[in-house]
């Protein structure tokens, strides 16, 4: 049974895409368009496992279904994607994830996700949940919700998977060196379950039987749950340091002379952000945002790209082109630098450099052109 269906989440999509209406500054259009990205991932992944859930356990009567669950206890806050729980009360904490090219989980548990070119690490989707875990536990207990028989509380048990998308690829280490057993397709979920109750010990069948409570009991236990949820509105506004009133400039792309319509903006119109406390790098020549890997690639090649701090790739592109223009350009004044002693012929700097070097093997000659450096 569904106790609690997923939020609908096209509102935060909606005021994402009102705000692109909005005259903004690169920089502020790139995080609006990144944050859109990540929302729609999230609810395609959220909604594939919904379905798979919803789709094995949402008409059955001993089993409840909570989803898209925000709890607060204590200061600490618990977003739990989707919540299964039985009548033997083992509640199933499920985080999704929705990763496009896929994760690779090394020997130490990190993961590591594809973005198409390289690698980049990411928190641990297993030590996120694990910390929802113990706030939905320290709740349950707190608030006495677990059923009591004899005038004591029935244990309840908590296990924790990772939900991927069925189209997710995952590159697992060794179960010797890290178990990621818990890490499992969404479709593949239903299955593993069956699994663990037919290789069930005898001691442990016992103690389900033992814990069983009714279904009427049941509903009443994952209810009290959901009613705890505590929704949150994101003020997309103060996020990304929108002020209220638009700004009156052109947009990043954009100008008011139609022959400049597609002009790259300079650094002045983009560094002009609302929010004084943005820390977001931005290239130093189109003020566009650059990621901290490229931040950190600029840092160690400063002389490489003429001094600059800070370069986007389309710039360090520009740059590293004009470096090699200027120096072809040095290399043509220094390029008749002597005279061959024995034919006259003009050579450039690279040949009496070499002569200078090998004076002894050049019979004592002080400059010779290639081809009289092979006769002698």
């Amino acid at each position: 049974m569904i106790i609690k269906d997923k939020a609908e989440s096209s509102d935060s999509l909606t005021q994402l895409k009102e705000l692109k209406k909005l005259q903004l500054t690169a920089q502020q259009r790139f995080l609006i368009d990144r944050e859109i990205k990540m929302v729609s991932s999230g609810i395609r992944g959220e909604e594939n496992s919904a379905y798979f859930l919803d789709f094995e356990w949402g008409t059955s009567e001993n089993w409840g279904i909570i989803h898209d669950l925000r709890v607060e206890h204590k200061g600490r806050v618990a977003q739990i994607d989707h919540l299964l729980i039985n009548r033997y009360l083992e509640l199933y904490v499920l985080e999704t994830k929705n990763f496009s090219y896929g994760v690779k989980i090394n020997d130490l548990g990190e993961f590591n996700v594809w973005n198409g070119k390289s690698y980049s690490g990411i928190e641990s989707p297993i030590e996120q949940n694990h910390r929802h875990i113990r706030v939905l536990e320290t709740i349950v207990k707190d608030k006495g919700f677990t059923p009591k028989r004899l005038g004591l509380a029935i244990p309840a048990t908590f296990h924790s998977f990772i939900l991927m998308s069925s189209k997710s690829r995952i590159d697992r280490t060794s179960v010797k060196k890290f178990d990621t057993k818990n890490v499992i397709k969404a479709d593949q979920f239903k299955a593993l379950i069956d699994k663990s109750f037919d290789q069930a010990s005898v001691g442990t069948t016992f103690g389900r039987v033992a814990k069983i409570i009714g279904k009427d009991t049941l509903k009443d236990f994952v209810q009290s749950i959901a009613d705890l949820h505590c929704p949150i509105t994101i003020d997309y506004r103060a996020k990304f340091g929108i002020t209220k009133k638009p700004v009156s400039r052109p947009m990043a792309n954009e100008t008011t002379d139609p022959d400049q319509k597609y002009k790259r903006p300079t650094k002045p119109e983009v560094n002009r952000a609302e929010n004084a406390n943005d820390t977001d790098s931005a290239c130093d020549k189109c003020g566009v945002h650059v990621e901290s890997k490229v931040v950190n690639y600029c840092r160690f090649n400063r002389v490489k790209l003429g001094g600059h701090k800070i370069l986007c790739q389309s710039c360090q592109k520009q740059v590293v082109k004009t470096q090699a223009v200027k120096s072809e350009k040095s290399d043509v004044k220094l390029e008749i630098t002597g005279v061959c002693e024995k034919c006259g012929a003009d050579v450039n700097s690279k040949v009496v450099y070499y002569c200078r070097f090998n004076r002894k093997k050049l019979g004592g000659f002080k400059v010779l052109c290639p081809t009289c450096q092979k006769s002698v």
